[in-house]
């Protein structure tokens, strides 16, 4: 009777054991099966069922072992795959539109429209970047600079969204001299109907630029914010100029008329910022204008033919100015009226002394006695010495 309950206290245990195994192969198992494609693991699951109905414990034990090196050996192909597989997920075409024109337009301008070549929805999505920033290298030869000039036409002849920024710098070719001023004209129309609202063009000319280049939508553009110009160009300007919304005015080897000079201060009510670099009068004359918004004033250079002196003034009323910055000779008579709002006031006047030199720099430094922070050259400090001496 003992031995009949030893043994099957011995068969329970056993049965015990068996159980437990299979339990344990089941789930290592379905373990491994979550990296399987469907296919591989309805093949996998009748493997195991073959296995699972074997009564032969020792046999069990066989397919066990055989089981786990193939089953080791089957498992990393598929995973790798799998991981394969999800490396080549375009995970970026899946974007939305928006998203991709804010990535394209960080690419500089040849690259973003270069993404059209990759597929049909690409495109024309470069078409909608806001910022259009060209700059040709300086090192182009001669018929790479055309092809530069027609590529920025291409450009935006297919462009198809408003436009924040539009900047070109580049150097026209002496063949473009005759055709060039209609070509730009043609952009800046573009812009201007994009409703731009920041435009920085710096071209290189070898001689200044006479013909007309501006269209005058330009002048009455309302969406404008900041405008910059560095080339050689006499201004022209229509009679009626509307900048009401113009903050910022940067300009470089511009030659002004009496009239411009007048046009320009009296059409940008709310100008804020001006900076002025190799800007000459195309005549000797006096000139006096309003800025009553202006907060920053710069000149550097200006008004002032070298070893010509004369006895013409050029007065601007600043009410509201804050930083003064004059760099250059004292061939014309300057002075600042109503700057009692002048915190910060650099000089760096040029050390050779005219017969008028000593004057307007006293009288200089008289407009800017009263600031927070005076900063001073050396050449403007000799200069200052002399109205001691």
């Amino acid at each position: 009777m003992a031995k009949s309950k030893s043994t099957n206290s011995e068969s329970e245990e056993s049965k015990s054991e068996e159980k437990q195994r299979l339990l344990s192969k089941l789930k290592g198992k379905c373990k491994v099966d979550e990296d399987y494609s469907p296919e591989e693991e309805e093949d996998g699951d009748n493997d195991s069922d073959d296995r699972i109905e074997s009564d032969d414990d020792d046999d069990d034990d066989d397919h066990e072992e055989e089981e786990e090196e193939d089953f080791t050996g089957k498992t990393t192909p598929p995973i790798n795959e799998a991981i394969m597989d999800v490396n080549k997920i375009d995970r970026i075409s899946s974007l939305p539109d928006g998203l991709l024109v804010n990535i394209i337009s960080l690419l500089d301008i040849k690259e973003a429209v270069r993404t059209g070549i990759l597929s049909k929805r690409w495109k024309f999505l470069w078409a909608f970047i806001t910022k259009l920033e060209f700059k040709e290298d300086e090192k182009e030869i001669v018929e790479k600079r055309a092809k530069f000039l027609d590529f920025v036409e291409s450009t935006l002849l297919h462009h198809k969204n408003s436009i924040e920024t539009f900047s070109l710098t580049c150097v026209v070719p002496y063949d473009f001299y005759e055709v060039f001023p209609h070509r730009i004209s043609s952009w800046i129309l573009k812009a201007v109907r994009c409703e731009v609202q920041r435009m920085i063009l710096d071209i290189g000319f070898d001689n200044y630029l006479q013909s007309s280049l501006f269209p005058r939508h330009l002048f009455t553009c309302q969406s404008l914010k900041e405008l910059r110009l560095n080339f050689r160009y006499n201004l022209r300007l229509p009679s009626s100029i509307n900048l009401r919304n113009l903050n910022i005015l940067a300009l470089s080897n511009i030659v002004f008329t009496v009239d411009s000079v007048h046009q320009l201060f009296s059409g940008c009510p709310n100008l804020k910022n001006l900076n002025l670099t190799d800007c000459q009068l195309e005549k000797v004359m006096d000139v006096s204008v309003s800025a009553p918004r202006l907060e920053y004033l710069e000149l550097s250079r200006c008004f002032s033919n070298e070893f010509v002196e004369s006895d013409c003034d050029i007065t601007i009323y600043v009410p509201t100015l804050r930083y003064f910055h004059y760099s250059g000779q004292l061939m014309y008579g300057f002075s600042l009226k109503n700057a009692s709002s002048l915190l910060v006031a650099q000089l760096n006047v040029d050390g050779r002394i005219y017969r008028h030199t000593v004057r307007r720099a006293l009288e200089l430094l008289n407009v800017v006695a009263n600031v927070r922070d005076l900063r001073l050259s050396s050449d403007t400090s000799l200069v200052c010495l002399q109205t001691i001496v």
